[in-house]
């Protein structure tokens, strides 16, 4: 429920003001759409995005910890970044990529040690 405030602002007059079935009927639909964002990376990647922007540097690192235990929103934000409106360069591009850089990077210096195990 407390999603559903923060995330969608016509729940607060109607947990405030209707009541009996049509206020249960708004809250439920309101619970109901929170569901889905939980179970789809996609509505979580278009969330998170139109959240970064208004997050402190603090609460950036925050975010970007979190998304690290969510694979699959990140990866969503990756493929879609375009598409979802993260400027190339910006902060939030840079910290998709960056492990996927320091990935590369980690495997070809390792190759030129002779540490890559397909020798």
């Amino acid at each position: 429920m407390r999603t559903a405030l923060k995330h969608q602002p016509d729940i607060g007059p109607v947990l405030y003001g209707l009541e009996g079935p049509a206020r249960a009927r708004k809250l439920v639909e309101g619970l109901e759409h929170e569901e889905r964002v939980r179970r789809s990376a996609d509505l979580r990647a278009e969330r998170f995005v139109k959240a970064w922007e208004g997050l402190s540097r603090e609460q950036q690192g925050v975010a970007l910890k979190d998304l690290k235990r969510d694979t699959q929103l990140a990866s969503v934000l990756r493929e879609k970044s375009r598409e979802l409106g993260i400027r190339k360069g910006s902060t939030l591009d840079h910290a998709l990529h960056a492990p996927q850089r320091e990935h590369s990077l980690s495997r070809s210096r390792s190759r030129d040690r002779g540490w890559d195990m397909g020798m």
